[in-house]
């Protein structure tokens, strides 16, 4: 019930954010007050009440706010979801790597990273010089938590060794 009145504070926000939304969310961080309290607050309750109670409000999130729609969806248990949601081109890909640690961290799913890397790799790109930035940030700062063999199998030519220098 709490996250319905949270959902409620934020709706008139909505209609606001999507006036100059089309491709992009909005970050906590970047919201403005009031909203960002209410933001916070809605995270921290999605966060610790029953996994049912998120999962039965993932449709009533709003895509501007992804940091909310994320722990509502990873609470739900649709981690391959939410992969295909941060891997997006708009998405800030910090907001990709935190989420795949807190997955890895909770031990919901210990293949969260190549998983990620997969989709990446799977992905076509509207700017493909971005996703390559992004697979190999990946492979360089997160190579304890891939699976070295799907990598191998899977990684694109156009990636140089040089430029997995940590992998």
């Amino acid at each position: 019930k709490l996250i319905k009145i949270y959902i409620d504070l934020l709706a008139p926000s909505i209609q606001k954010h999507s006036d100059s939304f089309t491709k992009r969310y909005i970050s906590i961080e970047n919201d403005i007050e009031p909203i960002k309290t209410y933001r916070i607050g809605l995270l921290t309750i999605l966060e610790k009440c029953e996994r049912t109670d998120a999962a039965a409000q993932v449709n009533n999130i709003d895509k501007c706010y992804l940091e909310e729609k994320l722990v509502a969806m990873r609470r739900n248990g649709s981690i391959q979801e939410c992969l295909h949601l941060v891997s997006q081109q708009y998405v800030d890909f910090s907001i990709a790597l935190n989420f795949c640690e807190k997955v890895y961290s909770e031990n919901k799913d210990s293949d969260v990273f190549t998983q990620l890397f997969l989709i990446l790799i799977q992905t076509k790109a509207h700017a493909p010089d971005e996703n390559k930035k992004k697979i190999i940030h990946l492979l360089n700062t997160k190579t304890e938590y891939l699976d070295i063999i799907s990598v191998m199998k899977n990684i694109n030519p156009s990636i140089k060794l040089y430029e997995i220098k940590d992998f």
